[in-house]
């Protein structure tokens, strides 16, 4: 009987060693795993950083005309409506990242003299009208003539700024490819 038991707890000892080794192996891994995870997203991120570093000499190393051709190139390969929704990212890119000159310039003679005769007249108007961060979301289009009229809701990029959200028309005119002026409809 005595030997019975001592197969017994033989047998129970190296279940057990087992279940723990098992169980120690497990958790290694969970603590393991993510750490070789980690370091696998930060080779990835790393190697993202310089792709975009070498893009960013390449675009560096374009001359500003090369850029102007390409764009150009694009422009002429699109339909009416998306040239019209260019030149209004365009616009609205000027006015987020602070270019209110740039901006300023974009707006037809007539247009400017009557609601904005000088650019801190504009600057005031569009710092007071739209939010930091611009969200656009495009709710029509249509043609009249040689002009385009958009109408467009206009509202904060980040949920924290709260209560800019505007609807608004804006009216766009192409002289040529890249080439365009426009007005809004002044709230």
């Amino acid at each position: 009987m005595f030997e019975k038991m001592d197969k017994t707890n033989v047998l129970l000892t190296m279940v057990t060693l087992i279940l723990v080794v098992c169980n120690l192996s497990l958790g290694i891994n969970k603590f393991l795993k993510p750490m070789a995870q980690n370091e696998e997203n930060r080779k990835q991120y790393e190697e993202n950083l310089k792709q975009r570093e070498q893009a960013g000499i390449q675009d560096d190393e374009m001359s500003q005309e090369d850029i102007d051709k390409e764009q150009l190139t694009n422009l002429k390969s699109m339909g009416e409506e998306d040239r019209m929704y260019t030149y209004f990212y365009q616009y609205i890119t000027m006015i987020e990242s602070g270019k209110y000159e740039d901006a300023y310039n974009t707006l037809y003679e007539d247009f400017k003299t009557q609601y904005f005769p000088t650019l801190e007249d504009y600057k005031n108007y569009v710092q007071g009208r739209y939010p930091t961060f611009i969200s656009v979301k495009y709710n029509g289009i249509e043609r009249q003539g040689e002009y385009y009229i958009l109408t467009v809701l206009i509202s904060s990029g980040v949920s924290s700024e709260s209560g800019t959200t505007l609807q608004q028309k804006f009216v766009l005119h192409e002289k040529n490819f890249n080439d365009f002026e426009l007005s809004f409809q002044v709230m």
